[in-house]
Protein backbone atom coordinates (compact mmCIF):
# COMPACT_ATOMS: atom_id res chain seq x y z
CA UNK A 1 0.00 0.00 0.00
CA UNK A 2 3.11 2.55 1.03
CA UNK A 3 4.38 2.04 -2.76
CA UNK A 4 0.93 2.58 -4.17
CA UNK A 5 0.90 5.43 -2.26
CA UNK A 6 3.91 7.14 -3.20
CA UNK A 7 3.98 6.02 -6.79
CA UNK A 8 0.51 7.83 -7.01
CA UNK A 9 2.69 10.94 -5.05
CA UNK A 10 4.90 10.78 -8.09
CA UNK A 11 2.20 10.58 -10.53
CA UNK A 12 0.54 13.41 -9.09
CA UNK A 13 3.73 15.60 -8.62
CA UNK A 14 4.19 14.81 -13.08
CA UNK A 15 0.95 15.95 -13.68
CA UNK A 16 1.08 19.05 -11.77
CA UNK A 17 4.24 20.05 -13.19
CA UNK A 18 3.18 19.44 -17.09
CA UNK A 19 -0.01 21.53 -16.21
CA UNK A 20 2.70 24.47 -14.64
CA UNK A 21 4.25 24.57 -17.40
CA UNK A 22 1.45 25.15 -19.56
CA UNK A 23 0.50 28.12 -17.73
CA UNK A 24 3.18 28.84 -15.65
CA UNK A 25 5.63 31.92 -16.57
CA UNK A 26 9.29 31.35 -15.21
CA UNK A 27 10.36 34.44 -12.66
CA UNK A 28 13.64 34.59 -14.22
CA UNK A 29 12.12 34.99 -17.64
CA UNK A 30 9.76 37.48 -17.00
CA UNK A 31 12.42 39.69 -15.07
CA UNK A 32 15.36 39.14 -16.83
CA UNK A 33 13.65 38.36 -20.45
CA UNK A 34 16.62 35.36 -20.57
CA UNK A 35 15.84 31.77 -20.26
CA UNK A 36 16.87 30.16 -16.69
CA UNK A 37 19.41 27.33 -16.58
CA UNK A 38 16.09 24.85 -15.71
CA UNK A 39 14.37 26.44 -18.74
CA UNK A 40 12.87 24.20 -21.40
CA UNK A 41 13.26 21.26 -19.41
CA UNK A 42 10.04 19.62 -19.23
CA UNK A 43 9.88 19.95 -23.21
CA UNK A 44 13.22 18.36 -23.33
CA UNK A 45 12.31 15.14 -20.93
CA UNK A 46 8.38 15.38 -23.28
CA UNK A 47 10.44 15.17 -26.32
CA UNK A 48 12.49 12.51 -24.87
CA UNK A 49 9.15 10.07 -24.28
CA UNK A 50 8.35 10.99 -27.75
CA UNK A 51 11.98 9.84 -28.55
CA UNK A 52 12.41 12.68 -30.47
CA UNK A 53 16.34 13.22 -29.35
CA UNK A 54 16.80 16.14 -31.23
CA UNK A 55 14.39 18.20 -29.88
CA UNK A 56 15.43 16.70 -26.21
CA UNK A 57 19.14 17.92 -26.84
CA UNK A 58 17.75 21.42 -28.19
CA UNK A 59 15.90 22.06 -25.17
CA UNK A 60 18.40 21.30 -22.48
CA UNK A 61 20.58 18.30 -22.54
CA UNK A 62 20.34 18.49 -19.03
CA UNK A 63 16.70 17.53 -18.08
CA UNK A 64 17.35 13.77 -17.31
CA UNK A 65 20.46 13.93 -15.23
CA UNK A 66 18.61 16.66 -13.14
CA UNK A 67 14.96 15.08 -12.75
CA UNK A 68 17.29 11.58 -11.58
CA UNK A 69 18.82 13.60 -9.16
CA UNK A 70 15.82 15.64 -7.70
CA UNK A 71 14.10 12.02 -7.19
CA UNK A 72 17.76 10.61 -5.75
CA UNK A 73 17.38 13.67 -3.28
CA UNK A 74 14.19 13.39 -2.51
CA UNK A 75 14.53 9.55 -1.52
CA UNK A 76 18.62 9.47 -0.31
CA UNK A 77 16.91 8.82 3.31
CA UNK A 78 15.83 5.40 2.19
CA UNK A 79 19.36 4.48 1.09
CA UNK A 80 21.65 5.86 3.73
CA UNK A 81 25.08 4.31 2.63
CA UNK A 82 24.43 6.42 -0.24
CA UNK A 83 23.79 10.00 1.09
CA UNK A 84 27.22 11.16 0.45
CA UNK A 85 27.50 9.49 -2.99
CA UNK A 86 23.90 11.15 -3.87
CA UNK A 87 25.34 14.55 -2.67
CA UNK A 88 28.07 14.32 -4.67
CA UNK A 89 26.35 13.50 -7.84
CA UNK A 90 23.59 16.31 -7.51
CA UNK A 91 26.42 18.98 -7.28
CA UNK A 92 28.53 17.48 -10.23
CA UNK A 93 25.17 17.49 -12.35
CA UNK A 94 24.04 20.93 -11.20
CA UNK A 95 27.62 22.19 -12.02
CA UNK A 96 27.37 21.14 -15.19
CA UNK A 97 23.86 22.07 -16.11
CA UNK A 98 25.69 25.89 -14.92
CA UNK A 99 28.36 25.52 -17.62
CA UNK A 100 26.17 24.35 -20.14
CA UNK A 101 23.97 27.49 -19.61
CA UNK A 102 26.47 29.78 -19.74
CA UNK A 103 28.02 28.46 -22.79
CA UNK A 104 24.52 27.91 -24.59
CA UNK A 105 23.41 31.38 -23.50
CA UNK A 106 26.31 33.63 -23.20
CA UNK A 107 28.39 32.26 -25.70
CA UNK A 108 27.14 29.88 -28.32
CA UNK A 109 24.07 32.21 -29.64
Amino acid sequence: MNRLKLFGQHILFCVALLFAAKFYVCPFFYFFNTPCPTCYMTRAIISLLKFDLKSYIGFNIFALPLGICVLLQIHKEKLPKLKKPIDFLAICVATMNLIYYIMRFFIIK
